[in-house]
């Protein structure tokens, strides 16, 4: 998600809860190549973010941009749209996952 907080680039190395996690899903490490930087490697800048500090957040119609905390929306009631409601739902989810 660095992309969305205005990053040009994120890099996330591949550690062993990502290895077991692919594994999980058919995906063997024969499938991939790991790229990690030189031991002597040096940055112009380094910026480490502790997830906990970040709140999980929801973009809201009718734009990407209408974006509110997850807590601040609580037990906010989605519309009827009928039989299609959960499929709605989990198109959303799912969407703003990947």
């Amino acid at each position: 998600m660095g992309v969305e907080m205005g990053a040009k680039n994120s890099v996330f190395y591949v550690d062993n809860i990502t290895k077991k996690y692919l594994n999980s899903i058919g995906i063997s490490s024969s499938n991939y190549d790991s790229i990690y930087p030189d031991d002597n490697a040096s940055y112009i800048r380094e910026i480490t973010y502790d997830l906990v500090d970040i709140a999980p957040m929801i973009a809201c119609p009718h734009a990407v941009d209408n974006v509110k905390s997850v807590s601040d929306i609580k037990g906010l009631k989605i519309p009827s749209l009928g039989r299609n409601r959960q499929l709605v739902l989990n198109f959303y989810i799912l969407f703003c996952t990947h």
